[in-house]
């Protein structure tokens, strides 16, 4: 199945990166467990099942956070009647949605669909028949869903169209009975269209698509807004030009798609990566555009203009909190949304630019009632703001990374009630308690804890949350590990908030546990070396011993030019300072991976044989593998060595993203690989390529017809479409049946 990559904006395609590998689901699945009660608290106790997989939560979450919401679209006709789509998760719905705290249903709850993403602008309700809602999923598979009795059942349509397609919009023509006129714009991946321009029509209610822009769009079409000229629909269409320098437009065509003008849109130096449309013709027509440009890897300066007169002429917003725009502004945060009911009325965001005045840091909602020149600061900046709307009584609202909200501009309202739509970069189980697991999500200001009912608990290592890992010990539960890859706590005085920490009062309290481990200069300041932010493989505890840890650190180029190298380090006592084993040094880390031969890449990806201590298998973020088998030489005077041992991997750039040794003979080895280098948000084709790698360094050989599997050699594997098993052979790619 194809993954998602780090996008260039100099390829042919793909564009802006987001969510599908690191962010493992948005909702928890555990199954066969004993089926029992587990009474904790007031929240509802999950009842498992022996047989199939049961959602487990979290929902709700006892904080600010309800997990990313990209999208929202009212009913028109009832108030009450709000849909949102999720990043991962599908499409909810609430019928109380003006309540304090809206009670929200899952109505995509289907394999196929939790795991692709419905994103800004990709979900709408038709106002001639509210019945009828729309949305593009975008991913591997992806395609249009339609429903015609608001939200019970649903159709898929376009997958042989779109299923490599990261859709940027839908729009529905509400001029046009039964929601037949339908546009879409292509935004990053591939549709399937020769020389598909970027935005198609239909004209069956999405049955059948055709090109509506050939010859004039790029392939790259990041928005289309549909307004209306006195009973006329009319439509603008974003074309970024995939981020080439000085390219890029909007475009106006009031014949459905037939033919398009250009508009008198400035372009900019750098190209542009996204741009978002808004507009209203209440009372005077005006369209709005938000233009991120192509400057950084994911976003750059944000650049915000208006027409009143079809795009004859662009005027300049004002930056809101900054004398200009400024670095950077990310692509996937644009949020521009305009009142429909009064053109005047704008609503943007600022995210994490470096001049910002009075909210540094940003993320943050601004609102103006003069067209952009003046703005007022939000009372709630949102959560990390994604994309913003108006619900059927006017009052604005943000979609954002930690949930939905409800006029920020005013008040505090966290619509999220009990959403499940958290991203999880990690989730680990308690080996010695299947109720108690740890889970590091997107944006979170800290770490949930399942307890065995869906409401999780807050469980706060110090600084921690987003993509850190946590490990447990297999003797201890009291015993926490806990990586955090983005802290800047200075070495001279080790915190609670170091890179490596543990606790013995299950994460009450927390010691560091860094001396040994590199360090590097970073603003100024000595601190320990960073780790991989999505490599949640690169620490890992002995089975055989709970106090071994290995830990994978990352290649570091500080602001003197100085490399600290990628390495690999152990710990023989849980991080404490080891005062008995002279390889240590005192320390509680040494480093055994000086010798690596590949100290150029980040550690993505360890595995430690559990029938030998002595042999660790270590994966690079550019795709190499090395084993040692002599894992405990002292380096006075010999370092443990290291063997290339990727001979048959892809070797294209691509992220090891797990290691997996057989539990009785560590020449049968498993390798996950991913061309995907970066968040998500596009949709590539990766047909050609494999993702799961198996190894045979020696003796006979696995084979899957063997009935039953033996143990050494049985794997499976997890992905956003299911699990699968199999048996090993060499470093090659292998079919795995699905369970």
């Amino acid at each position: 199945m194809p993954i998602p990559t780090r996008y260039s904006r100099r390829a042919s395609f793909m564009r802006n990166p987001r969510s599908w590998i690191v962010f493992s689901v948005s909702i928890l699945f555990i199954v066969g467990l004993p089926v029992e009660w587990v009474e904790s608290g007031p929240s509802p106790s999950v009842t498992l099942s022996a047989s199939k997989w049961t959602p487990i939560g979290p929902a709700p979450v006892n904080g600010p956070f309800a997990g990313r919401i990209d999208v929202a679209a009212p009913d028109p006709s009832k108030p009450n009647v709000m849909y949102l789509g999720a990043n991962n998760g599908g499409v909810w719905k609430t019928t109380n949605w003006l309540d304090s705290s809206p009670t929200w249903t899952e109505i995509t709850d289907k394999p196929q669909i939790l795991s692709l993403a419905v994103h800004e602008h990709d979900l709408v309700v038709f106002p001639g028949n509210p019945n009828i809602v729309l949305a593009a999923a975008s991913g591997p598979g992806g395609g249009i869903m339609r429903s015609d009795d608001a939200g019970s059942t649903w159709t898929y349509l376009g997958n042989s169209r779109f299923d490599l397609a990261e859709f940027g919009t839908i729009v529905v023509d509400p001029n046009v009975v039964n929601a037949q006129t339908l546009y879409v714009a292509i935004s990053g991946g591939s549709a399937n269209f020769f020389l598909g321009s970027g935005v198609y029509k239909s004209t069956d209610g999405g049955a059948t698509w055709s090109d509506a822009g050939f010859g004039t769009f790029s392939g790259f079409v990041s928005d289309v807004l549909e307004i209306q000229e006195n009973g006329q629909t009319v439509l603008y269409a974003a074309d970024t030009a995939n981020g080439q320098p000085n390219s890029g437009g909007i475009y106006r065509s009031d014949d459905g798609g037939a033919n398009w003008t250009p508009t008198n849109f400035p372009t900019k130096a750098a190209g542009y990566g996204s741009i978002r449309l808004a507009g209203s013709t209440a009372s005077t027509e005006k369209i709005y555009a938000s233009a991120i440009d192509a400057s950084a890897s994911d976003g750059g300066l944000d650049y915000r203009f208006v027409t009143s007169n079809k795009g004859a002429n662009w005027s300049p917003l004002t930056s809101p909190d900054a004398p200009a725009p400024g670095a950077r502004h990310r692509s996937h945060h644009n949020v521009i949304a305009v009142d429909p009911a009064n053109s005047s009325h704008v609503v943007v965001n600022t995210d994490i630019e470096n001049n910002l005045i009075t909210i540094p840091g940003g993320e943050w909602i601004w609102n103006s009632t003069d067209s952009g020149q003046t703005w007022t600061a939000a009372v709630d900046g949102g959560g990390d703001p994604v994309s913003g709307s108006f619900d059927s009584t006017g009052v604005f609202i943000i979609t954002s990374d930690g949930g939905i909200h409800r006029d920020p501009v005013n008040v505090k309202d966290n619509k999220g009630g009990n959403l499940d739509t958290i991203e999880f970069y990690g989730f680990s189980l308690d080996p010695s308690n299947p109720r108690r697991g740890f889970g590091l999500f997107q944006d979170g200001p800290g770490v949930l804890k399942y307890v065995g009912t869906v409401d999780w608990q807050y469980f706060q290592p110090p600084n921690g949350g987003e993509a850190g890992k946590i490990r447990v010990d297999p003797t201890n539960s009291s015993r926490v590990y806990f990586l955090d890859p983005n802290t800047s706590d200075p070495v001279a005085s080790p915190s609670d908030s170091a890179r490596f920490v543990h606790s013995d009062d299950g994460g009450q309290t927390w010691t560091a546990a860094i001396t040994g481990l590199a360090t590097i200069v970073s603003n100024g300041v000595t601190i320990t070396d960073f780790a991989s932010f999505p490599g949640k493989g690169s620490i890992v505890i002995d089975p055989n011993n709970p106090k071994r840890l290995l830990l994978g650190l990352a290649r570091f180029v500080d602001q003197n030019n100085v490399t600290t190298p990628a390495s690999v380090f152990e710990t023989t006592t849980g991080g404490d300072p080891n005062t008995t084993d002279p390889k240590f040094g005192g320390n509680g880390w040494r480093n055994i991976g000086s010798n690596l031969g590949n100290n150029t890449a980040t550690i993505s990806a360890i595995a430690l044989a559990p029938s030998d201590p002595n042999t660790i298998f270590a994966g690079t973020e550019d795709g190499h593998v090395f084993k040692t088998t002599n894992a405990g030489n002292d380096c006075n005077p010999n370092c443990p060595t290291w063997t290339e041992v990727d001979n048959g991997l892809p070797l294209q750039n691509q992220r090891i993203m797990d290691l997996e040794i057989s539990p009785t003979d560590p020449d049968y080895d498993f390798a996950v690989t991913s061309p995907f280098m970066g968040r998500d948000d596009k949709a590539p084709d990766f047909s050609g390529f494999f993702h799961v790698w198996m190894r045979n360094g020696g003796g006979s050989r696995c084979r899957e017809r063997e009935s039953p599997i033996s143990t050494s050699c049985r794997a499976s594997i997890s992905s956003g479409r299911g699990r699968w098993a199999g048996a090993p052979g060499s470093f090659s790619p292998r079919a795995l049946r699905q369970r």
